[in-house]
């Protein structure tokens, strides 16, 4: 049965201390954290173990087994280490080996689909690949490019009237224009995990993460980027990622190298990598649609649910004449599919019923179990 908020109590004692609480849950036994650990550090059966590998200090347990003292010293131990990479490498055999950069080419452990050493790189590659109209529309006048704003080292502040320049702008806009950076971020258009700092900065701060990652053992192992705080989540799309988005369309293949004949000439015609391409060119499509404007029925036939005569198709003649049903609208068609569908599994129940019946019949020999069985359907009795 299922507990809900009027069956917990309004106050109960507590086991260690013995003072009245008001419990938030229906199986709570302390009144905090303090009694919870005395009355844990005082059972019975409890050995002394370590060291621990991580910190190096002894510890209490019930297990003797136990080698660390705590969760964080799992966490931040040369075995959980190898076990988050051995799980990357199953799940991308190529996690962690080397790579060259798209960018720069420099080589740098490969981590999932990275193509790029640094957001930098990705920044320069980008900038010099597409120019201003393709990355920003007509419709955003600043920045004029989102990429080629940050590919620099001393970036300029947007605010109108400020002549500053400098390495940090989300610092700056905070300190001397009073706008927090998340909130100047949404106002400029940029992502909001976007970090408002210049090129040589945003590479030094990438190398210092990495050398953080590879070299400290003492902190938790994180695969991949330090996670944000926990925020509410936003709808919403900056202009920043809809210019990525439109860069990542222009420098995507549009062919998938699967080709499907032609239905007007017969002709190869090439499939992009989204949906499905028809006729190889605009006039074979012309040439389609003037002929299928051109027929027109030929004879009538009955619909096979609700047995009206209707002006049939070529295709529909095709299987009137191969005595196949042939329907008047999308309607009828579906209600003779359920009503197929009734039937099978209608006739699987039958079926089902009368092999129990058999079965049944060869385990008591009881003749009175067949008559339950349409003629036909049992063995001949005497």
């Amino acid at each position: 049965m299922t507990r809900s908020k009027q069956d917990r109590p309004d106050s109960m004692p507590c086991q260690r201390c013995g003072e009245a609480f008001a419990p938030l849950r229906f199986d709570a036994k302390f009144c905090g954290k303090q009694c919870r650990d005395a009355q844990w550090k005082s059972c019975p059966g409890r050995i002394e173990c370590g060291p621990c590998p991580t910190c190096g200090k002894t510890f209490l347990s019930r297990r003797g087994d136990k080698r660390f003292c705590s969760h964080a010293c799992y966490t931040g131990s040369d075995q959980f280490r190898e076990m988050v990479t051995g799980n990357l490498k199953k799940i991308n055999p190529s996690c962690g080996t080397p790579r060259a950069c798209r960018g720069c080419g420099k080589e740098y452990p490969r981590a999932r689909r990275a193509t790029f050493c640094a957001r930098s790189c990705m920044r320069s590659w980008y900038a010099a690949r597409f120019d201003r109209w393709i990355a920003n529309p007509e419709r955003v006048a600043l920045p004029q490019n989102y990429d080629e704003f940050l590919d620099r080292d001393v970036l300029p502040c947007p605010v109108d009237g400020c002549k500053w320049e400098g390495s940090c702008l989300s610092r700056h806009v905070n300190a001397v224009h009073g706008i927090p950076a998340r909130d100047f971020k949404k106002l400029a258009g940029f992502n909001v995990k976007t970090g408002l700092v210049g090129k040589d900065l945003s590479a030094r701060m990438a190398d210092r993460a990495r050398a953080m990652n590879l070299r400290d053992k003492s902190r938790p192992f994180v695969a991949g980027n330090t996670p944000l705080p926990a925020r509410r989540r936003e709808h919403r799309i900056s202009l920043e990622a809809k210019e990525h988005a439109a860069k990542a369309r222009a420098d995507m293949p549009s062919l998938s190298g699967e080709t499907l004949p032609c239905r007007a000439c017969g002709a190869p015609a090439p499939q992009p990598i989204a949906g499905k391409r028809y006729y190889c060119s605009l006039g074979c499509r012309n040439r389609w649609y003037r002929q299928q404007v051109r027929l027109r029925p030929i004879g009538q036939a009955a619909c096979g649910a609700c047995g009206k005569r209707f002006p049939c198709m070529p295709w529909q003649a095709e299987r009137r004449d191969a005595a196949l049903p042939v329907f008047c609208s999308y309607s009828c068609r579906q209600r003779n599919n359920s009503r197929r569908q009734t039937e099978e599994r209608r006739r699987i129940v039958e079926g089902k019923k009368q092999l129990t019946a058999m079965r049944k019949w060869l385990r008591t020999g009881d003749d009175e179990v067949l008559r339950s069985l349409p003629p036909g359907c049992g063995p001949e009795t005497a």
